[in-house]
């Protein structure tokens, strides 16, 4: 079940952040944004989408970013931006 693998996925995604040490506080931001965002969307809320990404382009976004200085990251926000997409978010 897809929401099942996004709740697993974002633990794992927890877990990696408290290994990273410390993050730009632009990517703390984002992160902080798509966590909130995920709990709606678990919860079954309505995102507050004002602009023309969806969730899962932004996650994408955020992937790139973390490319090069975590790898293991980036692999698991692209996990979750897999699963968003077949949830349909």
């Amino acid at each position: 079940m897809p929401e099942e693998k996004l709740k697993r996925t974002i633990q794992n995604v927890r877990q990696e952040l408290s290994k990273t040490g410390e993050l730009d506080d632009d990517l703390k931001d984002l992160l902080r944004t798509l966590d909130k965002d995920i709990d709606r969307v678990l919860a079954k809320e309505p995102l507050d989408d004002d602009d023309d990404e969806t969730m899962s382009e932004r996650v994408e976004k955020m992937a790139s970013r973390f490319s090069a200085e975590y790898p293991r990251l980036e692999m698991l926000l692209r996990e979750v931006s897999d699963t968003l997409g077949k949830l349909g978010i």
